[in-house]
């Protein structure tokens, strides 16, 4: 099915009108392509044809959901989540749309937890950082100890000299 849209001319006005109303929509309108998405699928003169492997799930999708011909809307919205309890074995909702919401959904999910991933490692990188800083600051901190313990030992003696 996605082959028959990427197959269509991008270029076509009714396609590109369709596209540009979801990049910049009317007053009120949610957008819904942004500025990486637009160029992806309109790149600058002399860049390459645009084929599917341009483009990640969120954008296939959105492009099943907005070009003719229109897939049909899954049991439980473009919006929901499909249902994937199964009844005798066979999925209930075993649409072209269901299949892609959920890898799209699939993908958002995966791309989350990456990015959480990155983030602990992000904290982890700045908590050895600050342990690093401390190891240092402990480390003078002891430096100093030391030194006060030295004079004040050397005033001891030096009083006992004196007396």
């Amino acid at each position: 099915m996605f082959i028959q849209i990427c197959n269509q001319s991008l270029s076509s006005s009714s396609n590109k009108a369709i596209l540009s109303n979801l990049y910049k929509p009317s007053r009120g309108q949610r957008k819904v392509l942004f500025l990486e998405q637009w160029n992806t699928l309109y790149p600058s003169p002399g860049s390459s044809v645009v084929s599917s492997a341009d483009l990640d799930v969120t954008l296939m999708v959105c492009l099943l959901r907005n070009l003719p011909p229109n897939v049909s809307l899954p049991a439980s919205g473009f919006d929901a989540l499909p249902q994937r309890s199964m009844v005798w074995g066979i999925p209930q909702d075993v649409t072209d749309a269901a299949d892609a919401k959920s890898k799209c959904l699939d993908y958002n999910t995966l791309k989350k937890l990456v990015n959480f991933d990155d983030s602990i490692q992000r904290n982890v990188n700045r908590l050895n950082d600050h342990s690093n800083e401390l190891a240092v600051h402990i480390s003078k901190i002891i430096t100093l100890e030391t030194n006060v313990e030295y004079i004040g030992k050397g005033t001891i003696l030096f009083q006992k000299n004196i007396s």
